[in-house]
């Protein structure tokens, strides 16, 4: 019988180093997005269409169409080959914890769990920018606090929402 070879984590700084990285893309990505959508909502109103919505309703269409952007630019790197551009950049890949490829249900859950966890966290943090003293905003932060503070803890460098996902971050070369 073979043995699978062992996985080999990442450190924290190379797992850190390419969240930043990601978030420089997600910050790309919703960008070009918002602008596109600006776009084609400003073009519907002025040709006059009927089509076009109220106010609250296109900021809430918006909001969709970003947040679906997003999921497809995670879900399908993580399905195809299991790295986003920010993850080929630092050698680290998506898999599951047998170590195969990771399926689009867990990838999109993988994706809405790291959107509320962290999500939250980066709009908390934002908040507190302004608001220092909040303590909502501390609250509001406390999960993604919990989820990236996790790492600390954990023997196999993971953070929270690859344990709950079942999925683990790995290294692709050697190096750490």
């Amino acid at each position: 019988m073979t043995q699978r070879p062992t996985a080999v984590y990442p450190s924290l700084l190379r797992r850190l180093a390419s969240l930043g990285y990601e978030g420089l893309i997600v910050t790309a990505i919703l960008v070009a997005g918002g602008l596109a959508f600006s776009g084609a909502a400003a073009l519907l109103r002025s040709v006059g269409t009927s089509a076009v919505a109220p106010a609250g309703l296109e900021r809430v269409l918006l909001q969709a169409f970003l947040v679906t952007l997003l999921g497809a630019y995670f879900v399908r790197s993580w399905i195809r080959g299991g790295q986003t551009l920010a993850m080929k950049a630092w050698k680290l890949r998506v898999v599951r914890t047998d170590g195969s490829v990771v399926g689009a249900g867990q990838a999109l859950m993988r994706f809405v769990f790291n959107g509320l966890v962290l999500g939250a966290g980066a709009a908390a943090t934002m908040w507190l920018w302004r608001h220092p003293g909040s303590v909502p905003g501390w609250l509001a932060a406390l999960p993604a606090v919990v989820d990236l503070g996790w790492i600390l803890c954990d023997r196999e460098r993971q953070f929270l929402h690859d344990r709950l996902t079942r999925t683990r971050v790995v290294r692709i070369d050697g190096a750490s």
